[in-house]
């Protein structure tokens, strides 16, 4: 299986505090199964802004402690504001998955974006395929008619997150997992794991259930083979 969202670098944002407690959830990672993660810290202004050099240099040395090659370069979870539709054209501002073509992003949880469709336009013109994030998780999803089909009409693709299968989110972000389970909507399920804790939930008692319900070849589909497409 392949991780393609979670904030295990230590001291980067809202996730890892710290090496051990990274190492901790890598030992976590080797014994689910998994054979690549790609590191997704955010990028939020005003509270998460470091600069892909910085965190590259910690991704670096991470990777040094490491011998089994399971971290595969990182990427950024954009938060979409003004800040980041400035900075698209920017050098280096944006760092893509390894495969150089697609970014993670993510909306406000509680406001709807305005004039979405012109944000992924902007995207797409400087040469990117958006993959959101979580939307099972957006409080407007189910107000905005169509959004889904639409977003994913245009060319973007949905991630969706193991924790809101197990009410980690409450019931709201659940019964929308499962709807877009049901529908083959998601592209994508990963993690986007924030702690050791976390993890050793997703991946021992979530995961064996969500398989169970949906099937080991739909889990395969959404954490290996699509997946795949992201390394490049």
């Amino acid at each position: 299986m392949i991780d393609i969202h979670s904030h295990i670098l230590p001291s980067t944002d809202d996730g890892s505090k710290t090496i051990n407690e990274t190492k901790e959830i890598i030992e976590i990672y080797n014994e689910i199964g998994f054979t690549k993660v790609i590191p997704s810290p955010h990028f939020y202004p005003g509270l998460f802004e470091k600069d892909n050099n910085e965190i590259e240099e910690t991704f670096y040395n991470l990777n040094k402690l490491f011998s089994n090659n399971l971290l595969s370069d990182f990427t950024r979870e954009y938060y979409v504001d003004f800040v980041f539709l400035n900075n698209l054209s920017v050098k280096d501002f944006v760092k893509p998955y390894p495969n150089g073509k697609h970014i993670l992003i993510e909306f406000s949880f509680t406001i709807p974006p305005i004039n979405w469709q012109t944000i992924i336009f902007e995207i797409q013109n400087q040469g990117y395929i958006p993959i959101l994030a979580h939307p099972e998780r957006y409080l407007w999803i189910k107000e905005t008619v169509n959004f889904i089909m639409e977003f994913k009409n245009r060319g973007g693709l949905l991630q969706g997150n193991l924790g809101s299968f197990e009410n980690m989110y409450g019931k709201y972000s659940r019964k929308n997992a499962i709807k877009l389970m049901q529908e083959n909507l998601f592209d994508f399920l990963a993690t986007d794991t924030h702690s050791f804790e976390q993890l050793k939930i997703l991946g021992r008692k979530t995961l064996p259930k969500i398989k169970k319900k949906f099937g080991d070849s739909t889990i395969n589909q959404l954490m290996k083979e699509n997946p795949k497409q992201l390394l490049g």
